[in-house]
């Protein structure tokens, strides 16, 4: 019995992301939520909506995600609410992608750099 445990153990953990990894469902959720937000206009969205009946737990995340990718997102305090309301402002000329975190070469060329300035003259 202790043999079968650990190899369900051990196969929990391999099917673990890593930290840095978005969940599979946070792309759905951002267009859900940006549908939602340009539908509903100057009314909003309340983050209370989004968290109890669309259970998307991970909102703020979501619409964070969404201004960095260049969308003008007004957050709002509204009287007698304890939830804030996401109000999407004018569309932006261009959507910016998300960063791929991907590693940048550098350049073998150092001269420019103010610790090397005058070296190898």
């Amino acid at each position: 019995m202790g043999i079968i445990d650990r190899s369900a153990v051990a196969r929990k953990k391999k099917l673990r992301l890593p930290q840095s990894c978005r969940p599979p469902f946070a792309n759905s959720q951002e267009r859900k939520i940006l549908d939602l937000l340009r539908q509903a206009g100057p009314r909003g969205v309340s983050k209370r909506f989004l968290v109890f009946e669309l259970h998307f737990t991970q909102a703020s995340a979501r619409v964070h995600s969404l201004e960095r990718r260049g969308f003008k997102i007004r957050h709002e305090m509204r009287d007698g609410d304890d939830y804030v309301t996401f109000v999407l402002e004018p569309a932006p000329e261009r959507e910016t992608p998300l960063p791929t975190y991907e590693k940048k070469r550098l350049s073998d060329d150092n001269s420019d750099l103010p610790l090397f300035a005058g070296v190898g003259q």
